[in-house]
């Protein structure tokens, strides 16, 4: 019975790391939440750069159902033109039927497009979280600011991106842990305090310290080369994620700067010029000193610049959201 025992002993013991472990196993935990942070800050990019690439697209789109109920509207007035003429013996039946026919092709384009857009509603109201139904605004001519890009500014920016910070905080998780791995060699040490009484009446007391050294050194061993290897890897990682994001960053960054420049272009000639050549067109048509041949490759070719042009602002849109992505800069906010 140990209550009835004329002498009796009372211990308590810690076992301590070698000074220095838990420092090193603590920065490797520091280093692990560090690139889980940026993996957040990863992904929430992501997203963001998908939402404005679905919305560049229903920019598209809606601007290009636009052009073409515009084009269906002017081919009708022709048609009508073609019909009066045709009853006054001024024009063939055949010009009557085909503007008809061209018509008809732009109200088709239009049907077409809309279930296209329909697709694209239902992306962004996925990406959005909005599951009322309720469509996206009514996009404006110019839904973002279309600015020129300094080069050397979004190579910066890659270099501190949060793919590279992710990358850069994985090679110090594995740095850590191979040291800490490194640290299995030292001891451990256990210390003890011991209390003994007799009879009720302290009778003396002991500390004691011990230290568990590894006898051993497979298991330690094979650690060290686990972790060697790992952080291998993560360097290795880190360098081939920096090349990979600056090519894609300089790729990104040469489409949008070309649809930049054609956006201009085509805003301060191509456009204002097929709107000229089509008002031309029609009022020459009208007055009999026009075929319509004529007058269609004028439509057609107003509409292909309308289409073209709202292409380039998309191609814009899509591309600066993958800089975005790649770089954290907010471009419809940077001069």
């Amino acid at each position: 019975d140990f209550g009835a025992a004329p002498e009796k002993m009372y211990g308590i013991s810690q076992m301590i790391p070698f000074p220095g472990k838990l420092r090193i196993k603590g920065r490797a935990a520091g280093s692990q939440a560090e690139a889980m942070k940026w993996e957040y800050r990863y992904i929430e990019l992501k997203v963001t750069a998908g939402l404005k690439t679905a919305y560049a697209m229903y920019y598209y789109l809606h601007k290009s159902i636009e052009t073409y109920r515009q084009s269906a509207e002017i081919m009708n007035s022709f048609s009508a033109v073609a019909q009066s003429r045709y009853i006054a013996g001024q024009a063939a039946q055949g010009d009557v039927i085909r503007s008809q026919v061209e018509a008809e092709k732009m109200s088709n384009m239009v049907i077409t497009l809309e279930q296209e857009k329909e697709a694209v509603e239902a992306e962004l109201r996925r990406l959005t979280g909005n599951g009322s139904g309720s469509k996206p605004g009514y996009p404006a001519e110019n839904p973002v600011r279309i600015v020129a890009m300094n080069w050397d500014k979004i190579k910066a920016a890659v270099k501190a991106s949060p793919e590279i910070q992710k990358a850069g905080a994985n090679e110090g998780m594995a740095m850590w842990n191979h040291k800490s791995a490194l640290m299995e060699y030292l001891p451990d040490f256990d210390v003890s305090l011991r209390r003994k009484t007799m009879d009720g009446q302290w009778a003396g007391s002991d500390v004691m310290v011990a230290a568990a050294v590894p006898l051993w050194f497979w298991r330690q061993s094979s650690g060290v080369k686990n972790m060697a290897a790992e952080l291998r890897a993560a360097r290795a990682e880190k360098k081939d994620m920096e090349l990979m994001a600056e090519a894609k960053a300089r790729e990104y960054f040469t489409k949008a700067d070309t649809a930049r420049r054609l956006v201009e272009l085509y805003e301060s000639g191509v456009i204002p010029k097929s709107e000229q050549a089509l008002a031309v067109a029609q009022a020459a048509f009208v007055v009999g000193r026009s075929g319509y041949l004529e007058v269609l490759d004028t439509v057609r070719a107003y509409i292909d610049a309308g289409l073209e042009r709202h292409g380039y602002v998309a191609d814009y849109i899509k591309n600066t959201a993958m800089l975005e992505w790649l770089t954290g800069i907010d471009f419809s906010v940077e001069d």
